[in-house]
């Protein structure tokens, strides 16, 4: 599953996400503040390897902050990293 995140600013203890975008089995699903980000918790908890791209130092941190319960996936494959 392909995670990626945006944001209303840079830090994580002030600004809130306001997408969550995720691609899974050839689909994309938008996950937005105030509409339906409550609903990302579902794919993010339910999927064990995570693909990001700088996700090691933003996306996850502002993710935990969002849903502190959840578990950081098993495998999580950061592009940045690779480059």
């Amino acid at each position: 599953m392909y995670v990626d995140i945006e944001t209303e600013g840079l830090s994580k203890e002030r600004n809130d996400i306001t997408l969550i975008g995720i691609y899974k089995e050839r689909k994309y699903y938008p996950f937005i503040k105030g509409f339906n980000l409550d609903k990302a918790l579902k794919f993010l908890s339910s999927t064990p390897i995570w693909v990001t791209f700088g996700g090691e130092n933003f996306d996850i941190p502002f993710i935990k902050k969002t849903f502190p319960y959840l578990k950081t996936p098993l495998i999580h494959i950061d592009l940045f990293f690779l480059t």
